[in-house]
């Protein structure tokens, strides 16, 4: 039973589509997707918050702490995360990136979503991107 288990977590793996982005400490991340969303979740083993953190969509007008920044699953808002914005229409910023933003990210209920290019035509489908900050 050990090994078929073993050979499943392989084989998920190899089947698995998550990009590696590089990006340099301070500049602003933008990641687009075509998929429509109602939220982000990542997992950054860098920060104090070290369980799963989302951030949900919100429109251009809100303002609340809650559009700025990651929170855990019960909504509670971590203040002390990079300032982030995910809006409706996929496109996800983490402004001004440090170190504590590495980490894996997706789109939670979502098995695979389409990438947008910076030329704003649709790319490669993908389960997710692992987000290095140098």
């Amino acid at each position: 039973m050990h090994s078929i288990l073993v050979l499943f977590s392989l084989i998920s793996l190899c089947l698995a589509k998550v990009d590696r982005l590089e990006i340099r400490r301070g500049h602003d991340f933008r990641y687009q997707v075509t998929t429509n969303s109602t939220q982000w979740a990542r997992r950054v083993p860098l920060q104090r918050h070290r369980g799963i953190q989302v951030i949900d969509a919100c429109l251009e007008l809100e303002e609340t702490a809650k559009c700025f920044n990651w929170n855990d699953k019960k909504g509670n808002v971590f203040t002390d995360t990079s300032r982030s914005r995910f809006y409706p229409n996929g496109t996800l910023i983490i402004y001004q990136v440090v170190e504590e933003d590495t980490g894996t990210y997706w789109i939670p209920g979502k098995t695979e979503f389409q990438t947008i290019g910076e030329d704003g035509k649709a790319m490669g489908w993908h389960n997710g991107f692992e987000l290095v900050v140098w």
